[in-house]
């Protein structure tokens, strides 16, 4: 592990300067993940989304970092994370090389979109280090079969055809990213992590496998609290597949929030941030 320390950075469009506390890399088999940590408290682990990076999380600092140690993460291909190797690998086991070379023994883990999908796995490669899932929302789940088609399909289509920008482009305009983009401060922040992706799946096909790839037929195995949140302007599948996760996880508690689209910790900070801390507050063990 190594390159930690403080820094002040902007906090890209959500409002001032953001004092960050420890950041830095952590070693994983064959590359190595980009972190952030803030405060103190049990663990919460937080996976960024596909094609953006820990940005997205900077409207939960303060809120959920004020009682919780908050630990946020690129995924390998994105933000300051190394690229995929050529060979297969597994996020799950990323995840938790993080969280021991941070010393973390267990922690609620979450993230949205794809953050939630790899969320949902380490759930099922390591059970006993899952204390809660923060699913907000998590797509795909493995085994889902799609309705609509994979929302971002479009995008990589034009950009292995015409290169980064037009995927960049194409990106912002999906109705995936619609409700985000109609947000100035979310627009403006989502805007600077996709201009910064390296477009790195374009040109190379990614070798990374999962725990379950049936995950959605074996949802009833994970007994951790789950906090499922979906926005009402989500695509199709994200809402159906929520509401899967509510039906089939023991021990879930679902939210649908009208307002909102894919990104609800983006859009609505203040609702995201509250209706985690409860769910938190109920369900962590105390510091």
């Amino acid at each position: 592990m190594g390159g930690a320390g403080f820094a002040s950075v902007p906090d890209f469009g959500f409002g001032g300067m953001l004092v960050m506390g420890e950041s830095g890399f952590v070693e994983v088999e064959g590359g190595r993940l980009y972190y952030e940590r803030d405060g103190d408290g049990p663990a919460v682990v937080l996976v960024s989304g596909g094609f953006q990076d820990v940005r997205m999380y900077a409207p939960q600092i303060e809120s959920l970092s004020s009682r919780y140690s908050l630990v946020r993460c690129d995924l390998r291909g994105f933000g300051r994370s190394s690229q995929p190797p050529d060979v297969a690998y597994r996020h799950c086991d990323d995840l938790r090389l993080l969280l021991d070379g941070l010393g973390i023994e267990g922690a609620c883990v979450g993230g949205q979109s794809l953050g939630g999908t790899v969320a949902l796995d380490f759930a099922f490669a390591h059970p006993t280090m899952v204390s809660g899932i923060v699913l907000a929302p998590a797509l795909p789940v493995l085994g889902w079969q799609w309705i609509e088609g994979f929302p971002v399909a479009p995008a990589l289509k034009l950009g292995r055809a015409d290169g980064v920008e037009a995927f960049r482009t194409a990106f912002l305009e999906l109705p995936l990213t619609s409700r985000t983009m109609a947000s100035p401060e979310a627009a403006a922040a989502l805007r600077r992590m996709v201009a910064d992706y390296t477009g790195w799946h374009l040109r190379h096909r990614d070798p990374a496998e999962f725990t379950a790839p049936d995950a959605i037929e074996r949802l009833q195995e994970i007994q951790a609290p789950a906090l499922v949140l979906v926005g009402g302007h989500d695509v199709l599948d994200s809402r159906l597949v929520a509401e899967r996760l509510a039906r089939d996880l023991p021990n879930a508690e679902h939210h649908l929030i009208e307002h909102v689209g894919h990104a609800p910790n983006m859009e609505d900070p203040a609702l995201f941030n509250s209706l985690t801390l409860a769910f938190l507050d109920r369900t962590q063990p105390a510091g």
